[in-house]
């Protein structure tokens, strides 16, 4: 964990969304669980979204990244 290893929170995230569970699926098995084949598109699209939003924070700082990426 990188608060953990850190010993704070106090760091900027660029967070991923994976969608939400079925209807009595388990939230931890969502989550964990491999994309299915017919996602590879969304997954390319959203991996090069984030790289782009580092990319970004870095340059840029937080304030320009959330105001373009949120």
């Amino acid at each position: 964990s990188l608060i953990e290893s850190l010993g704070t929170g106090d760091f900027a995230r660029v967070r991923v969304g994976i969608g939400r569970p079925a209807p009595g699926q388990a939230v931890v098995d969502h989550v964990l669980s491999p994309f299915a084949d017919d996602e590879a598109a969304c997954v390319r699209e959203a991996v090069a979204l984030a790289a782009d939003a580092v990319a970004c924070l870095a340059a840029d700082g937080v304030v320009r990244a959330m105001e373009t990426f949120n």
